[in-house]
């Protein structure tokens, strides 16, 4: 069992215990205040999904896909390292290379089904404003 403290913009949301399947050598970063923390609240709320769904092992749809979204779109959107963006996700970089893969490739053949371009005009906005 791990029990993690959520933090929000400064604020912590709440303790999340759960089995998670990370030795306490490499828990993922939850301290999601920032730039991350904005791309992460947006994506949360469109998909309809609390912060710490997205720090699970879960492959479930629509997590899976959520995730995948954020990592994408926290990594092209920022100036954090693939490694950070990772850490942040409890993933290894290369997940964050592979979700923006199918991201871009979903987008470029207008197969987004959840209206990717409508998530990434709101996550542009909201950190325009967070950057003010």
């Amino acid at each position: 069992m791990t029990v993690l403290d959520l933090v929000v913009e400064g604020k912590k949301t709440g303790t999340a215990v759960a089995r998670l399947g990370w030795t306490d050598l490499d828990p993922p970063v939850l301290d999601v205040k920032g730039e991350a923390g904005v791309v992460l609240q947006v994506v949360a709320d469109w998909y309809g999904l609390e912060i710490f769904d997205f720090l699970g092992r879960s492959r479930r749809e629509p997590l899976a896909r959520a995730r995948l979204v954020a990592m994408a779109l926290t990594w092209r959107m920022t100036e954090m390292t693939l490694k950070r963006v990772g850490a942040i996700y409890g993933r290894h970089y290369g997940s964050v290379i592979h979700a923006w893969k199918v991201v871009q490739g979903e987008s470029m053949k207008g197969m987004d089904g959840k209206g990717l371009g409508e998530v990434f005009l709101k996550v542009r906005d909201e950190l325009r404003k967070f950057r003010k």
